[in-house]
């Protein structure tokens, strides 16, 4: 077993030893139930998405791998730092022999431990089930390279993903000062150059805004015909098909199956030839800047003006009431305007980063791990 991609030093190392992975690792059970987390702990303990609470005492004093084994999160694996615990709902996963604990926890990503599930609603993996995994395993210099290899994109992921989090934080606290607080006609944040610009007006959506609700059209999924063509529902896009019914740039708001809390996908704009079905309004802004109209949707939390259960739905007369603050220079409300959609651009392309290299990374470990049949 020799992998398709290898280090210079290594190229001439032979084969990897093929072996069962419960002969290169061991599990260890925990009984740490969530309610024995504390607010006073001072080591963390891993839960099913990752660092769950606290506790006063830990169970590891080295780093260690722990895999999910019940619930929706089953086969999820974690790196655990030193000084640490698990839930019961883990296993911690500790190395045998001479087998360094990162390429363990590389050798885990390569199994599809979801295969090994059992059970229906609530999925169980545990380790007397993938123990017997086969797998290919090289001398420890070679395990400690590769798994720093993968350690460092895992980092870069890492980096990526809190950048993310943290700027679309920091686009919430901005949109709330850049907006004025219900019930004020001045934000608290303001450009320099409309400091001295006056009041906002505030408006009824329904008076800045014209309705095409009377041109969408619903077209059942067996009925559709692939095409280049968006087909929008209550929370975006959710097909393509072979014709439109809207040409140009309007705004879309979920009308029921929505999310209309705040700062979720309540309003998006739609641009371009497209369909809408009967589960999204669509407005065009009149005299407005349409991004100013969707962010400040979005911000806000309009589920107030939802009625109904079965279910739940923002009528057209109820949107149409929704008040919306407005600077009355064209000028600064595109600035605003801009000023969010850059942040909503950089908030992609650390996304995309994420993705690629999570594909990056995918495609390095098909190249270095042998695969059946390698030679």
């Amino acid at each position: 077993m020799v992998p398709r991609l290898r280090f210079p030093e290594f190229r001439d190392a032979g084969e990897w030893e093929e072996k069962r992975l419960g002969q290169i690792c061991f599990s260890v059970r925990s009984d740490l139930s969530a309610s024995e987390l504390t607010d006073d702990g001072s080591y963390d303990v891993y839960g099913a998405s990752g660092i769950a609470g606290k506790h006063k005492y830990y169970q590891e004093e080295s780093a260690y791998v722990a895999v999910v084994k019940d619930g929706s999160g089953a086969g999820r694996i974690f790196l655990c730092k030193p000084k640490t615990s698990v839930l019961s709902t883990l296993e911690k996963i500790k190395p045998s022999g001479d087998i360094d604990l990162k390429f363990l926890y590389a050798i885990l990503q390569t199994i599809n431990l979801k295969a090994y599930s059992i059970g229906g609603a609530i999925p169980h993996v545990y380790f007397a089930d993938y123990a017997n995994a086969r797998i290919s395993v090289p001398e420890k210099q070679e395990q400690q390279k590769i798994a720093n290899i993968l350690l460092s994109i895992d980092k870069l992921i890492d980096l990526h993903t809190k950048k993310v989090e943290l700027l679309k934080e920091q686009k919430k606290g901005l949109m709330q000062r850049l907006f004025p607080r219900e019930g004020e006609r001045v934000p608290r944040l303001r450009f320099p150059e409309f400091r001295d610009a006056g009041e906002w007006e505030v408006k009824k959506l329904g008076e800045i805004c014209e309705v095409l609700d009377n041109q969408r059209k619903p077209v059942a999924a067996d009925k559709r015909k692939k095409g280049p063509y968006p087909y929008y529902g209550a929370s975006g896009v959710i097909d393509y098909i072979d014709n439109y019914l809207f040409e140009g740039r309007m705004i879309l708001i979920g009308e029921d199956g929505a999310k209309w809390g705040a700062f979720e996908k309540t309003a998006f704009i739609a641009e371009g030839k497209f369909w809408v079905n009967n589960h999204a309004h669509v407005l065009r802004a009149v005299d407005v800047v349409d991004v100013l109209i969707e962010k400040y949707l979005t911000m806000i939390d309009i589920s107030l003006y939802v009625t109904g259960k079965a279910p739940p739905k923002l009528t057209l007369n109820n949107l149409k009431d929704i008040k919306i603050p407005i600077p009355i220079k064209k000028q600064e409300q595109q600035k605003i305007a801009d000023f969010l959609s850059y942040l909503d651009e950089l908030v992609e392309l650390h996304t995309k980063k994420v993705e690629l290299l999570k594909e990056q990374k995918k495609g390095l470990m098909q190249r270095l791990f042998p695969r059946e049949g390698d030679a």
